[in-house]
């Protein structure tokens, strides 16, 4: 399990370098989101991206990007 970074360690991971870096690209992508920063999203995605939310729901890239755009998520 990756233990993230706290106020007190703020490099302190534990497992491997790969994991560190999906972490910290799940973090800059999350960032991105809230700064909205849409161009570089729908840069780094697949146009076959789906996206499955966390209520099952299913949008495409294209209809994902459409409702950050709107900010019906932050």
């Amino acid at each position: 399990m990756l233990i993230p970074p706290t106020d007190d360690n703020p490099e302190k991971y534990e497992d491997s370098s790969v994991e560190r870096e999906v972490y910290d690209l799940s973090l800059e992508k999350f960032l991105w989101n809230t700064a909205g920063m849409f161009d570089e999203l729908e840069a780094l995605f697949d146009d076959d991206l789906v996206w499955v939310h966390l209520n099952g729901h299913i949008s495409t890239k294209g209809e994902w990007l459409s409702m950050l755009r709107s900010r019906v998520f932050v």
